[in-house]
Formats: C-alpha cells, structure tokens, sequence
C-alpha cells in the first residue's frame, strides 16, 4: 500500500475497519427506521440517471 511500515498500513486498515463498521451501523439503523423501500421521501428525490422510473 505505499505505508512505510506493517505497523502504520495495521493502523490505517484498523481506522478503515472501524468507519466501515459506523457506516454499516448508521444503514442498518435507517432500514429499521423507514424499511428496505429508502427513506420515506422518495416522492423528493430527483430520478436516478440511467435507472428507469
């Protein structure tokens, strides 16, 4: 990876794992909250480029 030692690539993977972790947290939290549909505001959202509405 470029790092200059084993010990400094373990600290920037270790940081990686952790935030990763925050994000599949935060995720999980929103489905509970407003269900595998997204957000409940979907009527807000500008369309998606490419996906068909």
């Amino acid at each position: 990876m470029g790092h200059s030692s084993t010990r400094a690539a373990m600290l920037y993977l270790h940081a990686r794992d952790e935030r990763e972790r925050e994000i599949a947290d935060r995720a999980a939290e929103e489905l509970r909250a407003n269900g595998p549909g997204g957000t409940g505001d979907e009527d807000d959202d500008p369309p998606l480029a490419g996906v068909p509405a």
